[in-house]
Parts: C-alpha cells; structure tokens; sequence
C-alpha cells in the first residue's frame, strides 16, 4: 500500500510474514521464486504446528476454544481447517474474524473466492468514509491518504471501494471493488518514478490478481505497455492492471495484452 519512489530493491515477504506493506522488490522472476519459496515454507510451518493437535479438530476440547461445533455431515475443507487450527495452536498473533476470512483468501479460487469477498465487505469494520467508499482501515494508517485518492478515482467512474485492513500476521490487498454485482480485489501500486512500474507490479504477486497502477508522474506509454507485459508473462495468475491516469481510467487485461497490435492499441488509449 505504501508510496515508494525508485530505490534499492527488497525481496517479496510471504502471505503470513508480519508486514505492514511491502516495499521494493528485486526483478519480477525473483519474486516469483521467492513467493513460492515462501509459501511452501509456511505450509510446512503450519502442518508441523498442527501435527500434535490435527486429531482433536473435533474434539470437545476444540469446541470450547471455538464455541462451534463442526458438524459431522458437513465437514470443512481441509485447507480452512489448516489455517484456522494453526492459528488457535500456534504463535502466531490473535486474529479477529474479517482477518481469518481475508486469509481464506489465499487458498480460495473461483467461486469459492468471489463469495468470500462479498462475505467480507458485510463485515461491522467496514464504516462509510465519503459516497461509495467504506473503510476497515484507520484514518491515522500512513497510507490511507494515498488510498483514498485512488479510491475517489474509482467512485468516479462507478465503483464501490472497500478499503481493507492491514492486519499483523498475512499479506492483503488494498481495496475489494464492485460495480454491478461484480466483486475484484485490488492492490494499489502509486507510480512516482520512471522505469518503476515493473517492478511495483511485481510487489502485487501473491496478494492480488488485479492491480491499481496509479500514476503520479509522467511515464512514458511504450515503456509502460512493456512493463505490463511483462508483469502478465510472469504472472500466470494476473488478471487486470487498472491503470489511473489523472482522472481516467485505463483497463488493461490478459486477453487485450495477448492480442493483436497491442502495443498500438495501448499507446492509442494511453493518449486519447
């Protein structure tokens, strides 16, 4: 979430590192690795913190830290009882209910991730900031100034924004947006140097699909629709880049990345 000009670069922390939000990172392929290096890590840190305890998943012991019992006809999915039992045996900090749903987050896909994020955006942290905009995340947060400039941006041109909480303990991303019952998560990358767009997009693997670049400096468009492209050739998960050019709005996709004449076309719309 935060404003960072051009600088020594940082490697990528992983979904569970204790963070506020990233800073630089090295070049995209390094994410990468690092990324899944990460996550693979923390899998076999939750399954050995889980080993003495997964047999008592529902056990009357289980029950009375939870107050719920997990219903024998319905058993949860085994990735959700892993991060919920790893959080209830392991040192890891205290989570509150919208930061377990966010964390879900991370191993959800398809339908199961887009009910969760219109689960999350019901949650009471969720308090209305201005028109069409709601925040989970305190006034006094560093970056919140930088996010609700994006957020205006956004309204103008028909979303509703959820600001998301930045929680000890997982990575998130910044906004859950909706426009006509359609619900995307996006993280925000603001643009203030030449030649940095790439490796901000880069910060956004393993937080979010889709990705708010927010331009606040000139940048030249060839540059740009290459630093893009590259960011979706790393990225197999990547879905859009929204990029914020003063007050318009450019779309950018893996299917109009991959097409014909892209570069033409996005230099054309860039400028227009």
């Amino acid at each position: 979430m935060s404003i960072v000009n051009t600088s020594p670069n940082l490697p990528l922390l992983s979904p569970f590192t204790i963070i506020s939000r990233p800073a630089q990172s090295r070049l995209c392929g390094a994410s990468v690795i690092i990324s899944i290096v990460s996550i693979v890590s923390i899998v076999f840190e939750i399954l050995f913190c889980m080993h003495s305890h997964i047999s008592g998943i529902n056990s009357p012991r289980m029950e009375k830290r939870t107050g719920t019992k997990t219903p024998q006809h319905q058993p949860r999915p085994l990735p959700l009882l892993i991060i919920e039992q790893a959080f209830l045996n392991c040192s890891v900090p205290p989570m509150t209910d919208i930061t377990l749903e966010l964390a879900k987050l991370h191993i959800l896909t398809g339908a199961d991730y887009i009910r969760q994020l219109r689960l999350i955006v019901t949650f009471k942290e969720f308090c209305p900031i201005e028109d069409g905009i709601f925040s989970a995340l305190g006034e006094g947060d560093d970056d919140f100034q930088a996010l609700m400039i994006a957020a205006r941006k956004a309204v103008a041109h028909g979303y509703k924004v959820f600001i998301l909480p930045n929680p000890q303990g997982i990575r998130t991303a910044d906004f859950i947006f909706e426009r006509k019952g359609v619900y995307k998560m996006f993280d925000l990358k603001t643009i203030q140097g030449q030649s940095s767009a790439r490796n901000r997009l880069c910060e956004s693997i393993g937080q979010a699909n889709h990705v708010i670049l927010n331009l606040a400096t000139n940048y030249d468009p060839r540059l740009l629709a290459k630093d893009i492209q590259i960011y979706f050739e790393v990225n197999k998960g990547a879905r859009e880049v929204l990029v914020f050019k003063g007050s318009k709005i450019l779309s950018v996709s893996r299917q109009f990345v991959e097409g014909r004449d892209y570069y033409k076309m996005f230099i054309k719309r860039f400028l227009k």
